[in-house]
């Protein structure tokens, strides 16, 4: 479950920077359709001061206007951060099982992707149904 797979890697990189290193970042790949995979990049970073852990999770495929940012503040032993860190992963993996729930009802001719477009084997191009309130996808 790419759920399991996210939390693992946050996980990992929560552990590095508690032991010495200031930021931390990794690619890992969601498999939208067939061949076609998107990048998902995990970014962590130390902030000095607080001793806490900013957490963002970004996605070109999501690209959209208005911008939708998965980030999170993380401190170590706050079950509060914990608990909003698992919520923004599962906020993140959901709506990428949407996504691909919808391109293979919608679009299942789909031969690549673009930021926040879908190209058909025609070369046309069909809007990703993404807003920032979620509502688009959500309706079934």
């Amino acid at each position: 479950m790419f759920y399991s797979k996210v939390k693992k890697t946050i996980e990992g990189m929560i552990e590095d920077i508690y032991a010495g290193k200031e930021e931390c970042t990794e690619v890992i790949s969601y498999n939208l359709i067939k061949d076609q995979s998107v990048p998902v990049t995990l970014y962590a970073k130390l902030l000095y001061p607080l001793n806490q852990i900013k957490i963002s999770i970004y996605c070109p495929f999501l690209l959209v206007e208005p911008d939708v940012k998965f980030e999170e503040i993380y401190k170590e032993d706050v079950v509060e951060d914990e608990l909003r860190l698992m919520r923004i992963i599962a906020k993140f993996t959901s709506i990428l099982d949407r996504m691909k729930i919808w391109i293979s009802n919608e679009a299942p001719d789909m031969i690549r992707w673009g930021e926040g477009v879908i190209f058909d084997k025609n070369g046309k191009t069909k809007k990703i149904p993404f807003n920032s309130n979620y509502d688009s996808i959500f309706k079934n």
